[in-house]
C-alpha cells in the first residue's frame, strides 16, 4: 500500500492500539450519554435476579408470579453489599421450590456472565458488567481488522477497525444491561473463526466456530440460522459438496454440544427440549402486530402477557403458553398466508436502513413512536409518518441520522457486489453476518438492535471503498483457493 502510513508491524500495532483506545472512549461516551437507558432496559432486573439466584445456589429459577416473592433477591443483594458481603448459598435463605419456577424465558448466557462478574467484582453488578462488556467490544475491533485484512488487505482492515470503533450503535448495544450487549463481540468472533475455517479448510477451525456460535446462541438464539448460512457460503466458495458437508457437521456438532446442557435442563424442568427459550411462541404471535392486521394483535410485550393470562397461563414463558401462541400463529399463517408475506416485504426497508439507537435519550420520543401510533390508530410506520410528520421527525431525528448512515453502508455493500461480481461468492461470505440475520428475521420481526451485531461486515465493505477511492494503491478482494 502506498501513502503516509508505514507498513511496518510496529506501526500497525501502534495504530491498532490507538483504535482500541478510541473504541473504549466511544463506548465510555455512549455509556455516559444514555445514562442507563440502553436497549431493553426493562429486562435488566430480570437478568440480575437470575444471576443472584444462581449465586444463591437456587439454580435458573425465579419466583412464581402467583404470590408475593419468597425472597427479594435484589434487596437481599443490596443489603449484603452494605455489610461487605455477597449472595452465596450460605448467606441466602432457604426457599420453597413449589413457590419458584424455571427461568426459561431467555437462554442462560447473560445470567451466567453476570454471575461471573458478581463473583469476581461484587457490587455494583451492572457497573462492572458494562465495563467488561465495553472492553470486550473494543477488543473485537482487532478481529474486525483481521477480517478486513483477510478480505481486502491491511489498509482496509485498519479502516474497518476504526469504523467499528466509531460505530455508536454497536457501542450503545454493548453498554446495555441485557444479553444483547455481548452479541456484537460474540458475532464478530464467530465470523472470524468461520472465515479461518473456510480459508484453511481445517475441521478444527469449523469446530471452534461452531462452539463460538453455540455460546452466542446462549445469549440470543437468533444466531442458530448462521450455521445454514455458513454452509451455503462455504459451498459457494469451495465448490466441493462432501468436504463442506463433513466440516459443517463438525460445526453443527460443536454448536449443539455447547447448547445441549440448556436443552436438557429445559426438558427436565419444563418438559420441552428446546435450545432457545419458551417465549418463541409469544414472539411469533406478537410479530404479527408489528404492522396493522385484522386480528387486533399489537406489538407490545405487556399485551402479550395479558393475552397469556387471559388464556389461563401464568406468563408468556409458561411452556403451555408457548405452545398455545405457536398454535395461534400457525393458524393465522394457514388462514392468511398473504398477510405474512406482505409483512415480510414491509420489513425489507427496516433491514436496509435500520434506525439505530446510539445513546441519545430523545425527550420527544415518548408517546410518539411508531409503536404508539400502531396501538392507538392501528396504522403502519409509513402511514404514521404521513399522518404525523412533525411528531415523527421530532421523535426520530436522532435515529434518522444513523438510518442515513446505515443506508450508506447498505449502498457500499451493493456497490461491492457489483464491482466484485466475478468474486461474488467471496462477497456472499463477507456479508454473511448481515444477510443471515435479515433472512432469519424477515418472517417474524425486524429491529435495529437485532441488526447492530452485523454492522461490522458492512463497515468492512465501506472500508473497501474508502481505500479504493482514495487511490492509495490497488484493493484486491480475497479469492479463496
Amino acid at each position: 500500500m502506498r501513502g503516509n502510513v508505514s507498513d511496518s508491524p510496529a506501526r500497525t500495532r501502534e495504530l491498532l492500539a490507538g483504535i482500541v483506545v478510541l473504541a473504549l472512549l466511544v463506548r465510555a461516551g455512549v455509556g455516559w450519554l444514555d445514562r442507563g437507558h440502553g436497549e431493553m432496559e426493562h429486562l435488566a432486573d430480570l437478568y440480575r435476579a437470575e444471576a443472584y439466584a444462581l449465586a444463591a445456589g437456587y439454580g435458573m429459577l425465579h419466583p412464581a408470579p402467583s404470590g408475593p416473592a419468597e425472597v427479594d433477591l435484589l434487596r437481599l443483594a443490596d443489603s449484603l453489599a452494605a455489610q461487605g458481603k455477597r449472595i452465596t448459598p450460605e448467606t441466602a435463605p432457604r426457599i420453597t421450590p413449589a413457590r419458584w419456577r424455571p427461568a426459561s424465558m431467555h437462554p442462560p448466557g447473560y445470567a451466567v456472565f453476570l454471575l461471573g462478574i458478581y463473583r469476581l467484582f461484587g457490587e455494583p453488578l451492572f457497573a462492572w458488567a458494562r465495563v467488561v462488556q465495553a472492553v470486550l467490544d473494543a477488543a473485537s475491533c482487532l478481529l474486525v481488522y483481521l477480517i478486513g485484512v483477510r478480505f481486502a488487505g491491511r489498509a482496509v482492515g485498519l479502516v474497518a477497525a476504526a469504523g467499528q470503533a466509531l460505530a455508536a450503535p454497536a457501542a450503545y448495544l454493548a453498554t446495555s444491561r441485557v444479553a444483547d450487549a455481548l452479541c456484537p463481540a460474540l458475532y464478530i468472533l464467530t465470523f472470524w473463526l468461520s472465515v479461518k475455517a473456510v480459508d484453511t479448510r481445517r475441521t478444527a477451525w469449523f469446530v471452534a466456530a461452531g462452539a463460538a456460535c453455540g455460546v452466542a446462541c446462549l445469549f440470543r438464539p437468533d444466531y442458530l440460522p448462521f450455521a445454514a448460512g455458513l454452509a451455503l457460503a462455504a459451498l459457494l466458495v469451495q465448490r466441493r459438496l462432501l468436504p463442506v458437508v463433513g466440516r459443517m457437521l463438525a460445526f453443527g456438532a460443536a454448536m449443539v454440544l455447547v447448547m445441549l446442557p440448556w436443552g436438557l435442563w429445559n426438558r427436565s424442568k419444563v418438559g420441552s427440549f428446546t435450545l432457545s427459550s419458551t417465549v418463541g411462541g409469544a414472539t411469533l404471535y406478537e410479530s404479527i402486530g408489528q404492522f396493522p392486521n385484522p386480528y387486533g394483535i399489537v406489538f407490545d410485550d405487556l399485551a402479550m402477557l395479558r393475552t397469556a393470562r387471559e388464556a389461563g397461563y401464568e406468563g408468556i414463558d409458561d411452556p403451555g403458553a408457548d405452545r398455545w401462541f405457536k398454535r395461534r400463529y400457525l393458524a393465522i399463517v394457514r388462514e392468511n398466508p398473504g398477510l405474512i408475506a406482505g409483512q415480510m416485504l414491509r420489513r425489507v426497508p427496516l433491514a436496509i436502513a435500520p434506525l439505530y439507537r446510539w445513546g441519545y435519550v430523545n425527550p420527544a420520543y415518548r408517546g410518539r413512536t411508531f409503536f404508539d401510533y400502531v396501538a392507538r390508530e392501528h396504522v403502519g410506520p409509513l402511514e404514521a409518518a404521513r399522518r404525523h410528520p412533525a411528531e415523527v421527525l421530532g421523535a426520530y431525528w436522532d435515529r434518522m441520522i444513523s438510518g442515513v448512515i446505515a443506508l450508506g453502508l447498505f449502498a457500499a455493500c451493493v456497490a461491492l457486489a457489483v464491482a466484485e461480481r466475478r468474486r461474488w461468492a467471496t462477497v456472499v461470505l463477507l456479508l454473511l453476518p448481515y444477510w443471515a440475520i435479515v433472512l432469519s428475521h424477515l418472517p417474524f420481526t425486524m429491529g435495529s438492535r437485532l441488526l447492530a451485531p452485523a454492522l461490522f461486515c458492512q463497515i468492512v465493505a465501506a472500508a473497501y471503498w474508502v481505500v479504493r477511492l482514495r487511490g492509495r494503491g490497488p484493493v484486491e478482494l480475497w479469492a479463496p483457493r
